[in-house]
């Protein structure tokens, strides 16, 4: 029991490359918050860097400390992306050395990024191997998938590219009933993203239409798009669940 315990693929410490640079990239990140905002934003890039340090004697509390950072740095790249550097005339370009952290921040979190990714695909890929595969997304589901992808990147495109972020979204829907599992992880993975941006800005945009000033088409498309994307959530969960249901009926009493 403990030997298969300590084979599981989160029980097993990272290459110190990936761990070096998974500490590279919060210090970077660190600096680069702090002279861009304030010494707050270090906060996120510390558990990176916690994660990596624990990784090799702790390595589930490590891989999720590394994991979680990762993808929180992620974010706050997108919408620094999105929301802070297009600015007209952005703070950053009168403070070169915070721009230029900056920068180096953003191409770091990218390089962590994929070697996480490639990390987790290298360990993962003999069980996943092994592994019945789940059964394929229905086309029903797809297809609510696919409406709501169009739909909220329609509505959010002008949403300082925003709608960009439904194309996961579109792209596994059209995946999904050719390659079920890279369509069914597109689409998971676009769920997340729209759920936690497109959704609460959506919501704002209700709640400003009650005070009046809203074009009304405007109002229309975001109660649409937030009704979609509830109910595409709501399938994708449902969906999940009936896949487990249907795998545990088939192990063997």
């Amino acid at each position: 029991m403990g030997s298969r315990e300590s084979s599981h693929p989160i029980n097993v410490a990272l290459s110190g490359k990936t761990r070096w640079l998974a500490i590279a990239t919060g210090c970077f990140t660190a600096v680069a918050g702090s002279l861009g905002f304030t010494w707050g934003f270090a906060i996120v890039p510390g558990f990176l860097i916690v994660g990596a340090i624990l990784q090799p004697r702790l390595p589930r509390t490590g891989r999720i400390l590394m994991c979680g950072g990762a993808l929180s740095l992620s974010v706050w790249v997108l919408c620094f992306g999105i929301f802070i550097l297009p600015e007209d005339p952005s703070p950053f370009f009168h403070r070169p050395g915070a721009l230029a952290f900056s920068l180096a921040s953003a191409l770091l979190v990218a390089l962590c990024d994929v070697a996480l990714v490639k990390e987790e695909v290298s360990l993962r890929r003999p069980q996943i191997e092994q592994k019945k595969d789940r059964g394929p997304i229905s086309k029903q589901t797809r297809w609510l998938v696919g409406i709501t992808g169009c739909l909220t990147a329609v509505s959010f495109a002008m949403a300082q590219g925003l709608g960009l972020l439904s194309g996961f979204l579109i792209v596994g829907a059209l995946l999904a009933g050719r390659f079920p599992r890279s369509g069914r992880n597109l689409i998971w993975f676009g769920a997340g993203i729209v759920s936690l941006t497109e959704l609460p800005f959506g919501v704002t945009l209700l709640l400003l239409s009650t005070h009046g000033g809203q074009d009304p088409r405007v109002t229309a498309a975001a109660a649409a798009s937030v009704l979609l994307i509830l109910w595409c959530d709501g399938a994708l969960v449902t969906s999940a669940f009936e896949a487990g249901r249907a795998r545990h009926a088939e192990k063997p009493k």
